[in-house]
């Protein structure tokens, strides 16, 4: 038990979740390892799911029952972006469809809310901020069998969104430099609040 607590303590885990943050942790989540956290008696997750950090005592806990959901595992709030018929739960406000639309020529059913390929965190929680990363489209290549037949004439097309630390939306799905447009934020507003 001292030799894993030790190989914590040199992780990347310990940085995204301090010291004074670990003892707040909620008691219902069980960190494993870096990657692995498990929920048990959370209300709205399945017991036994696991999860893993994106900073801030935030983490991620995805598939099944749980869709795509975000967890404050110290305050307890929790938002679900995707439910478990993988269907997003926001609103129309939080894709800019016409940015969308004007840039990319493959851009799935986002009018249907469904992801068919990646969702996910694209950027961990700094700051008070967080990306989020949906494709509409997979390279061309996706569609291919092990011969390489059956690819398509069409490029990787992704929009992202980023939200604050009470999981609202603050800047809807669309095409950007995630990386730069979280930069921008954190530089207007400093520390997200919560």
């Amino acid at each position: 038990m001292e030799k894993m607590f030790k190989r914590m303590q040199n992780s990347w885990f310990w940085r995204l979740f301090s010291k004074k943050d670990s003892e707040t942790l909620d008691k219902r989540f069980q960190v494993i390892d870096d990657f692995n956290i498990v929920v048990n008696g959370f209300p709205g997750l399945e017991d036994g799911s696991k999860g893993y950090p994106i900073g801030e005592n935030i983490a991620v806990f995805s598939g099944g029952t749980n869709g795509f959901t975000l967890v404050n595992m110290t305050t307890g709030k929790m938002r679900r972006l995707i439910a478990a018929n993988g269907l997003l739960q926001i609103d129309d406000k939080d894709i800019d469809v016409d940015a969308i639309t004007a840039a990319f020529e493959n851009y799935g059913d986002i009018y249907a809310k469904k992801p068919c390929y990646y969702f996910g965190r694209y950027a961990n929680f700094k700051n008070g901020y967080c990306a989020i990363q949906w494709t509409l489209c997979p390279d061309g290549r996706y569609f291919a069998d092990e011969d390489g037949f059956g690819a398509e004439d069409c490029r990787e097309e992704n929009v992202y969104c980023i939200v604050n630390r009470d999981f609202e939306i603050v800047v809807p799905f669309k095409p950007m430099n995630a990386t730069a447009e979280l930069q921008k934020l954190i530089d207007k507003n400093g520390q997200a609040k919560s």
